[in-house]
């Protein structure tokens, strides 16, 4: 559970592993083998944080380059240049969005200077605050879990 938990908490800066999804899957792992497991409910908490986590995460990244005044092009951009910027761990990053929104909106939706950066600065707040929330669902998942260990174990 605990090697869960640490690759879940990895996971959340390494974007290979699906790190808010494995400290899920500790919760069940755990109700299921564990000889004296925490009621049903907390793993099925611990899977609607995650579901809402998962859910806020993605709307981060994608209202972030919006409200900045990216096109659907940025927004391509951005992901194409998060994907890219795993090759280049961990500076590529936060670079890569940044990057990839900003020639995206430059090149294919033909916006200007001033535009393109706008663009691009939205979809680096957009990461960053995708990462903020991924942290926070696994700490909740984490805390989630142990209130229910310590409660089946009183």
């Amino acid at each position: 559970m605990a090697i869960l938990w640490l690759l879940g908490l990895i996971g959340v800066f390494l974007p290979i592993l699906p790190g808010s999804t494995l400290v899920m899957v500790s919760a069940w792992v755990y109700f299921l083998i564990s000889p004296s497991p925490y009621p049903w409910w907390i793993a099925t908490c611990a899977t609607a944080v995650w579901a809402i986590g998962s859910y806020l995460d993605s709307l981060a990244a994608v209202l972030s380059a919006k409200i900045m005044g990216s096109s659907n092009c940025g927004v391509v951009g951005a992901s194409a240049g998060m994907v890219l910027g795993t090759l280049f761990y961990p500076l590529g990053l936060i670079i890569g969005p940044l990057l990839g929104a900003f020639i995206a909106e430059l090149v294919f939706a033909k916006r200007g200077l001033f535009y393109s950066t706008k663009a691009g600065l939205g979809a680096g707040m957009g990461f960053f605050f995708s990462k903020l929330i991924q942290l926070f669902t696994v700490i909740c998942i984490v805390v989630v879990m142990l209130l229910g260990i310590w409660g089946a174990s009183l």
